[in-house]
């Protein structure tokens, strides 16, 4: 199955040996072949490095690979042993190689090559984060980049796949932290990726409860599971919701400065506004065993969420609260809210609330240019249409109207009495 070159006399015992398929033998003449022969043509090292990989250990392979790089190769001789370093050690290959020549030794093997190396690799993931990070960066992703399979696209593509199927559970991490620095193309497609992942992880840590743990839940006990965290949550949001504009000592002027008659000036900064919100919801959720954190909680890589509620059993679930005209008021359910729900703790569930302080406030302008809500429930429609698919069921929106009664009301006739002045003033001056 492999044609190789002229051999050595010492080498032509083995070479009978491997012909009559003694295992010692092919571990032998491999050994042999390989270090005497580093050099073999383009296809007979391929094959020969392909069969070594199944009957060499990988300390024999990297005894063989430190000969050949230390010795006189050809250019795709030595690109060839450079991959099989790389594979075996891809951290080391990578700190002590340009990126140009990480981005060579990864295109030059085959598939076969790659799939057998591939389960020798010190570290495979990181292996698949090398070849997106390098070879991603300059290469596209193409459609159809299923009919070749040794091409720079389908080897990204494939190294995503990889990563994104791994039981690492920082490899959704992995993944979103590629974007920035690889073509745009990749973007959605690594996205996607993070959450498959995150979506995997979640139903390998899923724990079903105990009846018990079912019946306290039913009884209005402590949350069973994350699913029934935010349940929980989003119910008691929900009445002090409904409160907001009936409640006779009028709560949301909780959410406003006020002057020394009390009547309502301008809004509180975005972080009052957050703990008071934490302040009210502490006392709902404590019967349910529900122990809300301190604002400054922080999330994985050093990212705050607005308020993280936390239950005895190592469930939670993160917060995003931000007022309406806010700048990132469309971006951050998906930017900043859907990063800290995939938290392993959290299992993809998270809440984006808003305050909505009324309409004499503008609220900050969509890329698709869609016309600005002018309520609180106009808002929520379009933020929960915003969510992608995947988010269905876990990331939830809820709008807190908090604004000032007439408010928009009294800024359009200040608006209209404002313009009726100025006509008055520009004919005044031409008469």
């Amino acid at each position: 199955w492999i044609s190789l070159p002229r051999m050595s006399h010492s080498c032509r015992p083995i070479t009978e040996a491997w012909n009559h398929g003694s295992p010692l033998a092919a571990s032998a003449f491999f050994r042999i072949l390989l270090k005497e022969r580093p050099n073999l043509p383009p296809a007979a090292l391929r094959q020969a490095l392909s069969a070594s990989a199944q009957i060499l250990t990988r300390d024999e392979i990297l005894d063989l690979v430190a000969n050949a790089l230390g010795g006189t190769l050809d250019a795709e001789a030595a690109v060839l042993w450079s991959f099989i370093d790389l594979a075996l050690d891809p951290v080391k290959f990578a700190a002590g190689h340009s990126r140009k020549a990480v981005g060579a030794a990864l295109l030059a093997p085959n598939g076969d090559l790659v799939e057998k190396f591939n389960q020798l690799s010190l570290d495979q993931d990181r292996l698949d984060y090398l070849r997106i990070a390098t070879l991603g960066g300059d290469q596209p992703a193409e459609e159809r980049d299923w009919a070749n399979p040794d091409s720079s696209s389908r080897i990204v593509r494939a190294a995503i796949n990889r990563l994104s199927a791994s039981s690492r559970a920082d490899a959704g991490k992995l993944l979103k932290a590629l974007i920035p620095g690889v073509d745009p193309s990749w973007s959605p497609v690594l996205s996607h990726a993070a959450a498959e992942h995150a979506s995997m992880l979640r139903d390998s840590m899923f724990v079903a409860p105990t009846a018990s743990e079912l019946k306290a839940a039913l009884n209005g006990g402590p949350p069973a599971n994350p699913a029934d965290l935010a349940a929980v949550v989003l119910e008691e949001i929900e009445r002090y919701k409904a409160s907001l504009r009936t409640g006779s000592e009028m709560p949301w002027k909780r959410y406003w400065n006020t002057d020394h008659t009390g009547a309502a000036t301008k809004p509180q900064i975005e972080n009052e506004d957050r703990d008071r919100l934490l302040e009210l919801l502490r006392s709902r959720l404590e019967r349910y065993g529900v122990a809300a954190s301190l604002p400054e909680a922080r999330r994985a890589e050093n990212t705050r969420a607005d308020i993280l509620l936390l239950t005895h059993a190592g469930k939670n679930l993160p917060i995003e609260a931000k007022r309406h005209y806010n700048s990132e008021l469309w971006s951050a359910p998906i930017d900043q809210l859907t990063g800290y729900a995939a938290d392993e703790g959290a299992f993809g569930y998270g809440i984006y609330l808003v305050f909505w302080f009324g309409s004499e406030f503008r609220v900050p302008a969509r890329l698709d240019r869609k016309k600005s809500p002018s309520t609180a429930e106009e808002l929520q429609t379009m933020l929960v249409a915003d969510l992608p698919p995947e988010s269905e069921g876990k990331i939830s929106v809820i709008v807190l109207d908090v604004a000032r009664p007439n408010a928009g009301e009294k800024r359009k006739k200040a608006l209209t009495r404002k313009k009726t002045s100025y006509k008055n003033a520009r004919k005044s001056t031409k008469e």
